[in-house]
């Protein structure tokens, strides 16, 4: 299973670095309504002569003070852009990948800490619509838009932010997820990343306490196997969240 996501994700990568060197990014201000631009990324000259990943991660920290001008959008959207956020899917699953990268990025804990992170990170989620993927744009561009989607899913499925957030709040997280996946099924170009909404709404049941879920959980090695690592190949465990997931909003509503 680990194999899996390395064969769906690494081809994907390869794409996006060498994008990276060829496309110069924009610059924007520091100021607080707009995402930081991170000087020193792939493609410039500085970046080619850093010591290896030390130096990449020192050289893309984000300034204390400029962290904590940012408003949570402009956090959330230089989160997103952080030069070495493709690290995550360098590990043998998504949550080994997330715990890697969070503990080098001061990036997450400033964001985790938000009391508003909660309405604007889902907010943003809804915004992101697997079915604009277009068949006429680039592999480049495709991979960025699906990888880029993926992300925010991992970022959503870790249990300290989904503990912050209230009753409401997760009831749309779990029905924004079961739609990301429907629409995914739509489309062949998610294939397996398609797992990572479930993932989400998994991870949703799971730290909502749902009774009946946990019971699912005990009975299931695999399904706790995927809530615990996000990986990719566990068919049953998915049909059981897909279940599980509908049951409880029509239990709840």
């Amino acid at each position: 299973m680990q194999d899996n996501m390395k064969k769906v994700i690494i081809p994907i990568i390869c794409m996006l670095i060498v994008s990276a060197l060829i496309l110069p990014g924009l610059s924007c201000s520091g100021a607080t309504n707009k995402p930081y631009y991170y000087p020193v990324r792939p493609g410039t000259p500085e970046w080619a002569t850093l010591s290896g990943l030390p130096g990449m991660i020192e050289a893309c920290q984000i300034p204390d003070k400029t962290l904590e001008r940012l408003t949570t959008s402009a956090l959330i959207d230089s989160v997103l852009d952080y030069p070495l956020m493709l690290n995550i899917w360098a590990f043998n699953s998504p949550q080994q990948g997330f715990d890697s990268v969070s503990s080098y990025f001061n990036g997450f804990a400033e964001m985790f800490n938000r009391p508003d992170i909660g309405n604007e990170l889902i907010s943003r989620y809804q915004r992101y619509d697997p079915a604009a993927v277009s068949k006429d744009w680039s592999m480049i561009r495709q991979g960025q838009y699906t990888i880029k989607l993926g992300e925010i899913e991992i970022i959503l499925a870790q249990k300290e932010f989904i503990g912050k957030l209230t009753e409401k709040e997760k009831r749309a997280l779990l029905t924004e997820a079961l739609n990301k996946y429907d629409a995914k099924l739509h489309s062949d170009l998610y294939g397996p990343l398609s797992d990572s909404s479930l993932w989400v709404a998994g991870r949703v049941l799971e730290v909502t306490q749902d009774l009946a879920f946990l019971v699912e959980i005990n009975e299931d090695p695999d399904l706790g196997d995927f809530l615990e690592k996000g990986d990719f190949g566990f068919d049953a465990a998915l049909e059981t969240i897909l279940t599980q997931s509908r049951r409880y909003l029509s239990d709840t509503y």
